[in-house]
């Protein structure tokens, strides 16, 4: 994603009371130490993401860059995610890319319109539709990547433990979050 996109990415999260972002400027210079685009937390959960941004109707992430971005979130304890923005529109899409589509090549696609996104995130000072920062809590957006919460989400869920955790079932079972 160009530098732009990501310095607005991190300071809607900065702005906000309870998260903590960070851009890493050197992301996408290659070789073997490669870093996200950015890092967002909030109250031990956090994310790692590569940002995309593009005038066409996809985004494409390549199989190397994802694989850099696993080993990096994977050494710190955080949530892979691929972000994208598509130009004219005031929002950023986030997909977990377990569900994206890949291509012929094994490229990873996403679309606004492919229904995979976990999330619509709004910039707050947009008209656009979407889930502001300041609304969304970690918890929420871990549970909508990793599919516990319906996809596609663009407002803030009510809190409704059952439909975060699963059924009565699994918790009297000792169901486990993904982690």
């Amino acid at each position: 994603m160009g530098d732009r996109e990501e310095r607005v990415f991190v300071r809607m999260f900065q702005e906000t009371p309870h998260w903590w972002a960070q851009r890493a400027a050197a992301s996408g210079s290659g070789g073997d130490g490669d870093l996200p685009d950015v890092t967002f937390a909030q109250e031990g959960i956090a994310f790692a993401g590569e940002e995309k941004t593009t005038s066409e109707p996809y985004i494409y992430v390549q199989e190397d860059e994802l694989e850099a971005l696993r080993a990096y979130a994977d050494a710190y304890g955080m949530e892979t995610i691929l972000i994208g923005r598509f130009k004219g529109e005031r929002a950023f899409y986030v997909w977990n890319p377990e569900d994206m589509e890949r291509t012929n090549a094994g490229t990873y696609r996403g679309s606004p319109g492919d229904e995979k996104w976990a999330a619509k995130i709004a910039e707050p000072d947009g008209s656009a539709e979407g889930v502001y920062p300041e609304d969304l809590t970690a918890f929420a957006l871990y549970h909508s990547v990793n599919g516990r919460l319906g996809k596609g989400m663009v407002e803030a869920p009510k809190p409704d433990p059952a439909a975060m955790w699963g059924s009565d079932q699994d918790q009297d079972q000792g169901g486990e979050a993904d982690g």
